[in-house]
């Protein structure tokens, strides 16, 4: 994750100003691709003055399927700006609780698994790892 933060760093300055956030270790590979959107986005929705007032601070991952993006914008802000923002972060946290954690694909509106949020192709890759992981722990007990 954190070579898709450095690139995200690189790719959009006007957002991070060339210093990464902190970003926890958590935090799967595949949301990356929906922090570049939020990144996107906010470039095209977003005023210059309140880029520049933009700072991501902290990016880690909350119960298993939920991306916390925490920013602060400093100065005056109109407050349609600053909603736009928040909007922004919000919408892209949501869409991680239904999106791969591997590869960031939307899985639409019924996750397949509570504890790992997982498209077709890496639910069914992972699931005879998991079995494995069960037989050694009943085999063990």
């Amino acid at each position: 994750m954190q070579n898709a933060i450095e690139t995200l760093v690189t790719s959009h300055p006007k957002i991070f100003k060339g210093k990464s956030p902190k970003v926890s270790p958590l935090v799967p590979v595949g949301w990356s691709k929906l922090l570049k959107i939020l990144c996107k986005v906010l470039e095209e929705e977003c005023t210059a003055s309140t880029l520049a007032k933009l700072e991501i601070i902290n990016i880690t991952r909350r119960l298993r399927c939920f991306l916390k993006v925490e920013y602060k914008l400093k100065g005056k802000v109109s407050p349609q700006q600053a909603w736009t923002v928040r909007d922004k972060v919000f919408s892209v946290s949501h869409l991680c609780t239904y999106s791969c954690v591997v590869c960031g694909e939307y899985i639409g509106d019924s996750p397949k698994s509570i504890s790992m949020i997982l498209c077709e192709k890496h639910i069914h890759s992972a699931l005879p790892a998991s079995l494995k992981m069960f037989r050694r722990r009943v085999a063990s007990a």
